[in-house]
Order: C-alpha cells, then sequence, then structure tokens
C-alpha cells in the first residue's frame, strides 16, 4: 500500500505574502447593456409590487363587499320570516274570530 501524505497546515492556507483575492459586493454595470438591464429588472419588480398591491386591495374591496351582501340577505331572510310569522297569526286571528261565538270576549 502507498503511503498517503498529509498536508500541513502552511499548505492548506496558502503562500504567506500572495493576497487572497477580495470579495466584491454587487457587481456594477460597467457597459450600458448591464445599465438598461438592472434598470429594467428594477422596473419590472415596482410593477410587480404595484400589482401585488393592487391585488390585495381589490380582495379587500371583494371581501367588503361579500360582507354587505350577506348582510342584505340576512336582512331580507328575517323580514321575510316576520312576514311569514305576521300573516299567519292573522289568518289564525280570522279564523278564531270566524269561529267566536257572538259577543265573545275579546273579539
Amino acid at each position: 500500500m502507498m503511503a498517503v501524505r498529509i498536508p500541513r497546515y502552511q499548505q492548506q492556507v496558502g503562500v504567506p505574502g500572495i493576497s487572497s483575492p477580495t470579495v466584491r459586493g454587487v457587481a456594477s454595470p460597467e457597459d450600458p447593456t448591464g445599465a438598461a438591464m438592472m434598470q429594467l429588472g428594477a422596473t419590472g419588480l415596482q410593477i410587480s409590487e404595484r400589482m401585488r398591491r393592487d391585488q390585495a386591495i381589490e380582495d379587500e374591496k371583494k371581501r367588503r363587499i361579500k360582507e354587505k351582501q350577506e348582510l342584505e340577505d340576512a336582512k331580507l331572510e328575517a323580514h321575510q320570516v316576520l312576514s311569514d310569522a305576521r300573516l299567519t297569526w292573522t289568518e289564525q286571528m280570522l279564523a278564531a274570530k270566524e269561529k267566536a261565538a257572538p259577543g265573545a270576549t275579546g273579539f
């Protein structure tokens, strides 16, 4: 079996005196095409953000309209129930009045 050489620490970190490359921040474009592409990307981001906000506003409007419609539907249903009850009571009162003997109390 061959012997495997274990590297020393100095060999792993590099040669002293040679600087390692520095990491730069965001690269700036060096030609007009790059600048135009960056501007296009920024504009696209603005458009998508505006569309997201507009959609959120539209969703809120739809939610409010739905709540208002549900409230109106509930009011109409309550009016219908009361109207049906009043009609039933009136019919029952008229039926009782017709069946009542002449001079009956309460009629």
